[in-house]
């Protein structure tokens, strides 16, 4: 029986029925390089792997096995940055963010499974841009202080990734109302994005079949390659950028995240 085209694209090396073995290796090409770049932009900025690589990745493996490779790849990116990191992070703030937000991911895998996944794209990502916004109007405001605030927003990003597979732009308002350091914020939300990419993977598991793309293991290897290579790469770049630079790279990454989140759902809503 012939392949669907969405399960064509996620066996034998990235092939679909009709393409030669050019646009195979393109889209292997396309793969690799989707990965590298997330991973490059999670150390620099940290956060950004989702915004980076899933639409590639959602293009040529199609929506399930590409978000499920995101959330996984975006969990092993995470560690990756965290290795290098780790004694940046703010374990007390951990501490409180991670159970909430597996609790949001909870929350949000109830909401999603009642919800059609396009219309809650374009209310979280509505949402969290106007949250940016009033961040940005309000910025010489006094900053929010207490646990109250973080574990709103734990739950928050742990429940926006589960239902629209984003979990970086509410960090990064959470970041500027309590006037959170750069690099201690970069450090801490990649153990945070670790904690929220598992736990999504395993409500999408529970909620349905969750598939992986059906890699080679050369194929594989390939992507743990890319993502160490783009963490290197990252490296090299995130000693020559200021920290108030970084800073201003991770609010653009979150409205840009934001953003895409809300046109793939109202492609999704129209299409």
């Amino acid at each position: 029986m012939a392949l669907s085209r969405p399960e064509a694209r996620a066996t034998a090396g990235l092939s679909w029925p009709g393409a030669g073995p050019q646009t195979a290796v393109l889209s292997i090409v396309l793969v690799v390089a989707a990965i590298a770049a997330g991973t490059s932009m999670q150390r620099v900025a940290g956060m950004g792997f989702a915004m980076i690589s899933a639409p590639m990745l959602v293009l040529l493996l199609g929506p399930r096995e590409g978000v499920l490779l995101v959330n996984l790849a975006g969990a092993l990116t995470s560690a990756l940055v965290m290795s290098r990191v780790w004694r940046e992070v703010e374990w007390r703030r951990l501490g409180v963010l991670a159970p909430t937000g597996a609790v949001g991911v909870l929350a949000g895998a109830v909401v999603a499974a009642r919800t059609p996944a396009a219309l809650l794209e374009v209310v979280v990502g509505s949402l969290i841009a106007l949250g940016l916004t009033a961040v940005l109007l309000a910025r010489r405001a006094t900053p929010v202080r207490g646990n109250p605030i973080t574990v709103l927003f734990g739950a928050v990003s742990g429940a926006s990734s589960v239902m629209a597979g984003t979990a970086g732009p509410a960090m990064s308002v959470y970041a500027v109302l309590v006037r959170w350091d750069q690099r201690r914020m970069a450090a801490t939300v990649q153990p945070f994005f670790v904690v929220i990419a598992l736990g999504s993977v395993v409500a999408k598991s529970v909620a349905g079949p969750a598939t992986l793309p059906d890699f080679s293991i050369a194929m594989w290897a390939a992507c743990l390659a890319a993502a160490l290579g783009g963490l290197a790469v990252g490296e090299l770049v995130s000693r020559r950028v200021a920290a108030r630079a970084a800073r201003r790279l991770t609010f653009v990454v979150a409205y840009l995240g934001s953003l895409s989140t809300i046109v793939h759902g109202v492609v999704g809503l129209t299409g």
